[in-house]
């Protein structure tokens, strides 16, 4: 990539979806999905049902020293941020999901090996 597509990539992030969810806050990211579009809360959506061997949802960052991606970086923190300010704008937290979805959140991180 190039520093350019990079620019291209944070501007379509911010002007070209109309949601944004984070993996590392799947349950978050689920009661703001609903939150945002509707619907109700499934048991099925807070399931891990693709859970893969213990061993690879643990790894040592360490080997990296440090080392970041520059061109994913940005484009992740921006998603991030993006991801946060709408759980602030809806309302959505830990305990607004418990509240909503009426099952203890966080849900997934509890059936989840990573």
């Amino acid at each position: 990539p190039t520093d350019r597509m990079v620019q291209v990539s944070l501007q379509r992030l911010r002007h070209g979806f109309a949601f944004v969810g984070i993996t590392d806050k799947w349950d978050l990211s689920l009661c703001l999905f609903h939150k945002m579009f509707g619907g109700d809360c499934t048991v099925s959506e807070f399931t891990n049902t693709r859970p893969g061997p213990a061993s690879s949802s643990s790894y040592d960052i360490a080997v990296l020293d440090g080392w970041t991606d520059k061109f994913d970086r940005p484009v992740y923190e921006l998603a991030l941020t993006m991801f946060e300010e709408e759980l602030r704008k809806y309302g959505v937290s830990h305990e607004s999901c418990r509240a909503w979805c009426g099952r203890p959140a966080p849900v997934y991180a509890s059936t989840r090996k990573a």
